[in-house]
């Protein structure tokens, strides 16, 4: 009962809303074109192959595609990277797709994984449409690898033992 209910709200909401905004909702989604996405990961695809080692250097996907009379930005991070830094962007696609599965099988509690796995995966998914023009995915990124430092407790983190401290002695006023 209750899926048929929601079922009905969204079909009635999506009526409305292409009602008010003059079919512009429907315009919008009925429309399956990348907007030049796939164009724009291909040229960068090609300069990867084409310098495969160093990449065209940071910022020379940009001039690559001005050159091809393709002046949009990068849409997906790890073309970007690949036609950018060669061989050691892929590096760091490959310690990213690490680190996921790191902590998949961390000896973590099921909460912590939890939380640092939705983080990262988070980030991951939001660098394949819009690269990292915003901090977000990287501060995200690094939040959920943080769980994985291991660290499990005070003491280990540390070295310092908070409950067995001993008492500071200040000196005396003067």
């Amino acid at each position: 009962k209750n899926v048929f209910l929601a079922l009905l709200l969204l079909i009635l909401s999506v009526l409305l809303l292409n009602k008010t905004t003059n079919s512009a909702y429907k315009d919008r989604f009925s429309d399956f074109n990348a907007t030049g996405r796939s164009q724009i990961a291909r040229f960068e695809m090609k300069a990867f192959f084409e310098n495969p080692l160093l990449g065209l250097g940071p910022g020379g996907a940009k001039i690559y595609r001005s050159e091809m009379d393709l002046a949009q930005a990068s849409h997906t991070e790890y073309t970007r990277l690949l036609a950018e830094h060669g061989l050691f962007g892929l590096a760091c696609i490959l310690i990213q797709i690490y680190l996921l599965f790191r902590i998949l099988l961390s000896k973590v509690s099921a909460k912590d994984k939890m939380l640092s796995f939705s983080l990262m995966l988070w980030a991951v998914l939001f660098m394949t449409h819009a690269g990292m023009r915003l901090a977000a995915p990287a501060i995200l990124f690094g939040l959920g690898a943080a769980g994985l430092s291991g660290a499990k407790s005070a003491k280990t983190a540390t070295g310092f033992r908070p409950n067995k401290s001993r008492p500071i002695n200040w000196p005396e006023p003067k």
